[in-house]
C-alpha cells in the first residue's frame, strides 16, 4: 500500500467516526430533552409559594437563632473584608 491509499483510508475512517459521534451526540441532546418534556408533563413542580414556604420553615426550624445570628455576622464579615481588597 502507499502513503496516499493509507492516508484516504485514515481520512474516510476518521469522517466516519466525527460522523457517528454527531450522531450519537445528537440522539442524547434529543433524549434529554424528551426526558424534561416527560418529567414536566408528569410531575410537575410544586408551585412556588408552598415550596418558598416550606423553605423557609424548615430553614427556621433546623438552625437555632444563636447559630444563625453567628453565621449572618460571620458571612458579613468575609464580605467587607473581601471587598476593601
Amino acid at each position: 500500500m502507499e502513503i496516499s491509499e493509507l492516508l484516504g483510508k485514515a481520512a474516510l475512517l476518521m469522517v466516519i467516526g466525527m460522523v457517528i459521534v454527531f450522531a450519537l451526540l445528537g440522539l442524547l441532546v434529543v433524549v434529554v430533552q424528551a426526558l424534561g418534556w416527560f418529567a414536566r408533563r408528569y410531575f410537575p413542580e410544586a408551585s412556588p409559594a408552598v415550596a418558598a414556604t416550606n423553605a423557609a420553615a424548615a430553614s427556621s426550624a433546623s438552625v437555632p437563632p444563636p447559630l444563625l445570628a453567628a453565621i449572618s455576622a460571620a458571612v458579613t464579615r468575609f464580605r467587607n473584608e473581601q471587598s476593601r481588597l
